[in-house]
């Protein structure tokens, strides 16, 4: 992003946020309630002006200033809080309050070139809800399973808790279906030939389909696929330095936790019904490396035929041929 007139650093908190802008040689800080009115009133003071607004993604506080500035058309950066804690650390800050950390935004948005936000689709951000809702019941149910577990090998199990246990566990999994289903029927009315498309990929399976449609909103923002393995925090990770140090690669997982674990577990099946990932499962066994190392290996597979089938808008073809590896058979 080129850089403009005004870096206005915004540190938001639950009920308030704090700003932070250049006025001639010095910063000026100030504090806003975070109501709808003062959201408004913050968003007239920067129209007109050439400015960007810099904060820091905060779980779902950020959300409301961000679309509502960004309506306005007011451009909006939000950055990963790790990246600030780190420049943080380099400035061997010490100090940590709300205006501290909106005047340290605003110094990184001056010294950073800034990746523009934009606000997710509708639906993708529902689907998403509904994912974060569904692994929360899978915790809960499993927790429940455990308790009835233990009441099992209980000499006198209470009839009154084994009962109310039984009920949880029923609820929890109606619970579970109807979500899935519910975000099975927004993939559907809102790509669901996208969704027909990774379905066509052997070990690929509904519920992995509609969290990479809705997580990545359907890889239409990634120009390739090593842009979307560091996105979802499957690229490899190398720690090396000098003659001594000789760490071992490992997956970075600095991205979506979900959807990594969805890919590894589609894994399993892709490798016994996969030609491709089977072949490089079998192929990496062959040459000594660790079956889960593998197994990750053929997750990234899984995920380059993925973006391979929606950026090409047709169907998986294990046979297919890119035009690439022709003309690099024609050259010999």
């Amino acid at each position: 992003m080129a850089k403009v007139e005004k870096i206005v650093g915004i540190d938001i908190s639950k009920s308030t946020f704090s700003v932070a802008y250049r006025s001639g040689l010095s910063v000026k800080t100030n504090e806003w309630n975070y109501t709808d009115g003062q959201i408004r009133k913050f968003a007239e003071t920067l129209q007109g002006e050439a400015c960007i607004a810099v904060m820091e993604a905060t779980g779902v506080y950020h959300t409301r200033l961000a679309y509502h500035l960004h309506s306005k058309g007011i451009k909006v950066s939000v950055v990963n809080p790790l990246a600030a804690k780190n420049y943080a650390r380099m400035q061997m800050r010490r100090t940590k309050t709300d205006k501290a950390d909106s005047v340290l935004l605003m110094e990184y948005g001056e010294m950073m070139d800034l990746e523009p936000w934009r606000p997710r689709e509708e639906w993708c951000v529902e689907v998403q809800q509904i994912q974060s809702l569904i692994e929360g019941k899978n915790k809960e149910l499993t927790a429940s399973k455990n308790r009835m577990e233990a009441l099992s090998h209980s000499e006198h199990a209470s009839k009154m808790c084994v009962e109310m246990l039984k009920k949880d566990i029923e609820r929890v999994k109606k619970d579970i279906k109807k979500l899935e289903k519910e975000m099975e029927r927004l993939v559907i009315s809102n790509d669901g030939d996208n969704m027909r498309r990774l379905e066509t990929i052997p070990g690929m399976g509904r519920k992995t389909s509609c969290m990479l449609l809705a997580m990545t909103e359907s890889m239409k923002h990634f120009d390739s696929c090593r842009q979307l393995s560091s996105y979802l925090g499957l690229c490899p990770r190398v720690y090396e330095s000098g003659a001594s140090v000789r760490g071992k690669a490992r997956i970075c997982k600095m991205g979506l936790g979900s959807a990594r674990n969805a890919l590894y577990l589609c894994s399993w099946s892709a490798i016994k019904f996969n030609k491709k990932c089977r072949e490089m499962y079998e192929r990496l066994i062959e040459k000594g490396k660790a079956k889960k190392l593998a197994l990750i290996a053929v997750a990234n597979k899984l995920l380059k035929q993925a973006f391979a089938v929606l950026k090409s808008g047709v169907d998986y073809d294990e046979n297919y041929i890119s035009e690439k590896k022709v003309q690099k058979t024609l050259a010999y």
